[in-house]
């Protein structure tokens, strides 16, 4: 979500960046499958969804970035095969604070033990949902859990600003004004729908100010090779949270594509060899 200027701004953490709004437009001109719209709603969520039950294989636990992608988690837990449970980690529905990442990630991580108490734990966490899986690993790592897999589905950032998350919501705004005007418009439907998410709402203001530590394992790094988000100088911030253990994998598709058919194949065969490792 962010174009940052590194000549005004070295450390390239404070310029809003637009790569999200880019990003969408992508999306729009290569005539992907429009999100479902989600309602903003008062109703509480259970943080952890069953995807998928599974029969006896290693749990594959994915964190959304929004609840607009519920079937995109369906999706990729179909090409996993059905031995492998896939459970899904996304927002409670109530407001989150900004800067409240550690504790989501720990409330996660409460549930994720109710159902699975001890490791091997295999992660994975699309778009901004990444750095909340990253968060996830860390916490497992500190209470003596084994975590074999942290995959990195093409993530926007690692640092998200506040500044950042201000530009987000008021971009909010003024599509809430303009929609009586070009609700209408098939592309403008789908920006809409966006905004409306309350769990993309939820992880974005949780990851507004958070600071990720170094983490003490290997991070897989799937890179949508037509993505806009994927750039040397992201990857490489990335490799500095994992000193020499980040292995970047790139797969066909974009940002949007790469985690649907009929390109999530393709992804889903690199993580079930991973999840099928003794």
């Amino acid at each position: 979500m962010i174009l940052r200027t590194t000549a005004q701004y070295p450390n390239c953490r404070t310029i809003p960046n637009f790569g999200l709004w880019l990003g969408i437009l992508l999306r729009l001109t290569l005539k992907t499958r429009p999100e479902p719209a989600v309602e903003k709603s008062e109703n509480v969520r259970e943080p952890l969804w069953v995807v998928q039950e599974g029969r006896g294989a290693a749990p594959f636990v994915f964190v959304l970035a929004g609840y607009g992608d519920a079937w995109v988690a369906t999706g990729l837990a179909r090409s996993l095969g059905q031995d492998h449970p896939v459970y899904g980690l996304q927002p409670p529905g109530v407001p989150a604070k900004p800067g409240s990442a550690r504790q989501m990630a720990a409330m996660y991580i409460e549930r994720l033990r109710g159902r699975q108490p001890h490791g091997p734990y295999f992660l994975g966490g699309y778009s901004a949902g990444a750095v909340i899986a990253l968060e996830i690993a860390h916490q497992l790592q500190t209470q003596g859990e084994e975590v074999r897999l942290v995959a990195l589905l093409d993530p926007l950032f690692l640092r998200y600003t506040k500044f950042e998350l201000r530009c987000y919501l008021g971009l909010q705004r003024a599509c809430a004004v303009v929609a009586p005007i070009f609700g209408k418009q098939r592309h403008m439907k789908i920006l809409f729908a966006m905004f409306k998410d309350q769990g993309l709402d939820a992880h974005l203001t949780a990851l507004a100010g958070y600071e990720p530590q170094t983490y003490n394992g290997e991070l897989v790094y799937y890179k949508a090779r037509l993505s806009v988000f994927g750039t040397p100088m992201l990857i490489q911030r990335w490799k500095r949270i994992a000193p020499g253990r980040l292995k970047v994998v790139r797969v066909p598709g974009d940002h949007h594509t790469f985690i649907r058919p009929p390109h999530v194949a393709g992804l889903a065969r690199s993580l079930r060899s991973i999840l099928q490792q003794p």
